[in-house]
């Protein structure tokens, strides 16, 4: 069966963290995770569907004790290795391991520029200091990093400082959203920490690099309504699919109720599976995502969508629209 190549796989090895991040929307999970054969076996699989780039999440993947064993024989096969990691477990042990097999980039989570304002949010006392000096060593390793940052009520007030320090190391080397979500539990309470839309306009005009790029990306939108046919416009099951802790294929992160497990299916099939289902997602006559003209410049998602309890994912959520109007309204010349 031929199968498409793939751009990216998103794989949480592990839903295990030892921080206590107040905006996760991870939730706790009894299930048994893969072990390294199970692991090694979809890595396999994943070459011969013509996967280009592995990102390897979690949780905090190094909590892995196989974690090691795991990444070289994915770099050993070719892949364009991401490490998504909270920067407190980068041991030298570590370190060497990706000066040796280099990744293609380390991200690392930096949601605070001060002790206290980071651990606020991780709820983990000396986590500050365990994270910048797992930046520290991975800078100094020549490895390509970049620092990314969720936005939020308890650190709005050193995004930019967070920034700063970040270009500092890397010209290229920040990530920033306000994307905040549901715990996969359906506990909503990093929602509450949402930033208003007022608050998110108000960074954006105090930072020039950020107003430009939100107004070059509101003049190049076009107004148009969703294309017929499926209610995922994304990439999604296309040309990037997710992999859980668990081994069920997803189409992506959010996307938790479409799902098909690789221990009973090979990846191939399980891929058709899944993408069999997100043809069949569509928006009802009722949505008024099927009909909105600022569509695509939206966040909102059947995934972020279904975590809201929005009728199965196929209608707006208030927040994410409340944001995309207000933006359009102010950067894209209504």
């Amino acid at each position: 069966m031929f199968a498409p190549e793939i751009d990216e796989v998103h794989w949480e090895l592990t839903n295990h963290c030892n921080l206590k991040c107040v905006h996760c929307y991870l939730a706790p999970d009894p299930r048994r995770e893969l072990t390294t054969a199970e692991i090694k076996d979809v890595i396999d699989q994943l070459l011969e569907v013509g996967a280009l780039t592995l990102t390897l999440s979690g949780g905090e993947p190094l909590l892995r004790r196989d974690f090691a064993e795991i990444y070289q024989y994915a770099h050993g096969k070719g892949f364009v290795l991401q490490i998504f990691t909270n920067g407190t477990r980068i041991s030298p042990a570590v370190v060497e391991l990706f000066k040796t097999h280099p990744p293609f980039k380390v991200e690392i989570t930096l949601n605070g520029i001060t002790a206290e304002t980071f651990e606020k949010v991780t709820a983990v006392k000396g986590s500050f200091e365990t994270c910048m000096s797992g930046i520290r060593a991975i800078h100094e390793a020549g490895i390509r990093l970049v620092l990314k940052t969720n936005g939020m009520t308890l650190n709005i007030h050193e995004v930019l400082k967070i920034k700063e320090f970040a270009l500092g190391l890397n010209p290229q080397g920040f990530k920033f959203d306000t994307a905040l979500m549901p715990k996969r539990d359906h506990d909503m309470f990093p929602t509450t920490l949402r930033l208003q839309p007022s608050e998110i306009i108000a960074l954006y005009e105090e930072d020039r690099a950020m107003k430009t790029q939100i107004q070059q990306e509101c003049a190049g939108s076009t107004r148009a309504t969703p294309p017929p046919g499926s209610a995922f416009s994304c990439t999604a099951a296309r040309t990037r699919f997710h992999i859980s802790a668990w081994g069920d294929l997803h189409p992506c992160h959010t996307v938790r109720p479409i799902k098909v497990s690789l221990l009973e299916h090979r990846l191939p099939h399980a891929m058709q599976l899944v993408r069999d289902l997100v043809n069949g997602v569509k928006y009802p006559a009722t949505s008024k995502c099927g009909t909105c003209d600022i569509f695509f410049q939206c966040n909102s998602c059947v995934g972020l969508a279904h975590l809201e309890g929005r009728d199965g994912g196929v209608m707006p959520t208030a927040y994410h629209c409340d944001v995309a109007h207000k933006t359009m309204e102010t950067y894209g010349n209504r």
